[in-house]
């Protein structure tokens, strides 16, 4: 692929006007394929359809460099056709990559400048991670530059034999180093030869003889120091032992058992005082257990009723379901629904293995007619939450959606 321009700027503004106009349509393209308004406004979106499907896919879907499309242009036509938000940010990120010096840089590195203008830019940057269409782009967009940037050849040749002659010089510096290193390393392998082998062995043993000697000192003296711990301890135990104060103690014993036994007495006398005074107010204490058990009654909690659940596929149209698909069986649905009174039911999203990647390839059949978004579309999200749950009424064998339910990514 070659460019008929008079000079590698000229070459080089049209590769950038090449890539503008390659990832307007895969924006506008994967844009219209979500199926809804990032503003939220559905009648917004049905206008950028139109007028995607009617103009903007016609001119930009087969973009390429023989008969390519200048960016006044690609600005005007986006603008006039509901797109001029896009336009605008798509602006600064083209400004930014036309802006270079070409006398000083060879085409790798004017190739670099053309995607960091447009990928590295802080207003499109927003665009290349939210548009996955965009992003994978960048790859298709650096093989067709290597391809038509051929003016900068020139200009790269003279840096690689610069470059080579600068690698053979540095590769020659690093062999003398190497050899002077070498030749030290050898200098002083015979300068150790020197010192013998045998005095190193001696003063190793002799290190070896003093930390025996020492730890078998340490040893013995905290042996002596356990022994007489123990005989101390021995002596204070037979002291105690033989205390005659202890024989005094033992004497003393007998009256505390007296003690006991009095007062053993005494709770035998309460006891049969305590069984006169219940057998003269039996009458009264049944009436108080009737009162009592009755109160226990009364206060007994009432059961808390176990909430039914059943689980439902996706909506047949806009806010209904099929009343034979909700049902206890959970194979294969995506709704849970909580049942309640009067046939009503309040239901959320059904998270399980593939369900919420099912439901993000086709959100106009698995979320739209039962559900509100609270953030865009998230085609890469692992779950979808329930921040609201629907609220359904069971008519005949139809479940109406009378509030649906609202959602967000994770």
């Amino acid at each position: 692929m070659t460019l008929n321009a008079q000079s590698p700027k000229e070459e080089y503004d049209i590769a950038v006007d090449y890539c503008a106009c390659k990832i307007s349509y895969a924006y506008t393209n994967q844009y219209i394929s979500n199926g809804k308004a990032e503003n939220y406004n559905q009648n917004e979106f049905n206008r950028e359809k139109k007028s995607f499907e009617s103009v903007i896919k016609q001119k930009l879907e087969n973009c390429n460099i023989e008969e390519h499309i200048t960016y006044d242009k690609l600005k005007v036509l986006l603008s006039n056709n509901n797109f001029s938000g896009f336009a605008g940010k798509l602006e600064s990120a083209v400004k930014e990559s036309k802006k270079v010096n070409l006398d000083g840089i060879n085409k790798q590195q004017a190739i670099n400048n053309i995607l960091n203008g447009f990928y590295n830019n802080d207003d499109f940057s927003k665009i290349v991670l939210k548009y996955s269409a965009v992003k994978e782009l960048k790859s298709s967009l650096e093989s067709e530059l290597n391809k038509t940037l051929n003016s900068l050849k020139e200009q790269t040749s003279f840096e690689d034999n610069e470059t080579i002659n600068t690698a053979e010089s540095i590769t020659t510096n690093e062999i003398n180093h190497s050899n002077s290193i070498i030749n030290k390393e050898d200098t002083n392998q015979l300068k150790s030869t020197f010192f013998p082998n045998w005095l190193l062995f001696a003063l190793i043993l002799l290190a070896f003889i003093i930390l025996f000697i020492y730890n078998y000192i340490s040893n013995k003296k905290l042996n002596e120091r356990i022994d007489r711990r123990l005989s101390k301890s021995e002596y204070e135990q037979s002291k105690i032992q033989f205390n005659p104060s202890n024989n005094r103690n033992k004497s003393n014993n007998s009256r505390p058992e007296r003690d006991i036994k009095d007062i053993y007495d005494k709770i035998s006398k309460l006891n049969l005082d305590i069984e006169r005074l219940q057998n003269s107010n039996t009458n009264s204490s049944v009436s108080g257990m009737q009162k009592t058990s009755q109160v226990k009654s009364i206060s007994q909690p009432k059961p808390k009723e176990t909430q039914k659940f059943a689980f439902a596929k996706t909506p047949v149209s806009d806010k209904v379901f099929n009343a034979f698909d909700v049902n206890d069986d959970k194979d294969g649905k995506f709704y849970k629904f909580t049942l309640k009174e009067n046939n009503q039911a309040e239901f959320q999203f059904f998270n399980t293995e593939n369900s919420a990647k099912r439901a993000l390839n086709a959100p106009d059949s698995f979320l739209y007619p039962a559900c509100e978004e609270t953030e865009p579309l998230n085609q890469n999200a692992k779950k979808i939450i329930t921040i609201k749950p629907g609220i359904a009424i069971k008519q005949d064998d139809k479940w109406i959606v009378k509030e649906k339910a609202q959602i967000t990514y994770e």
